[in-house]
């Protein structure tokens, strides 16, 4: 197989892809132009995307992020914990 027919077989045009992924064309650019599509090509003006690419495509969560840093109360019992610890090894 040439590349030619490769192209043809395995890349979607960008309007193909914003019609399989329910998006505008604009918004296919913006995620071409940050590399969320593996493997697409910019061709003249417009981007060919692996089928591949859009079938695995995840979109990142939305909204706030999770706190994950540990609360002042934990801090401050591991901070006691460890103090606990020090005083024992010293007396």
């Amino acid at each position: 197989m040439g590349d030619r027919e490769n192209i043809l077989e395995n890349y979607v045009a960008q309007s193909t892809a914003a019609e399989m992924m329910k998006v505008t064309l604009s918004r296919i650019s913006q995620l071409c132009n940050q590399s969320c599509f593996e493997g697409a090509v910019k061709m003249g003006g417009s981007w060919i995307i692996p089928k591949s690419a859009i079938k695995n495509y995840k979109p990142k969560k939305r909204g706030r992020k999770k706190n994950t840093q540990n609360s002042d109360r934990v801090i401050l019992e591991n901070a006691i914990a460890e103090n606990n610890k020090w005083k024992e090894l010293i007396t």
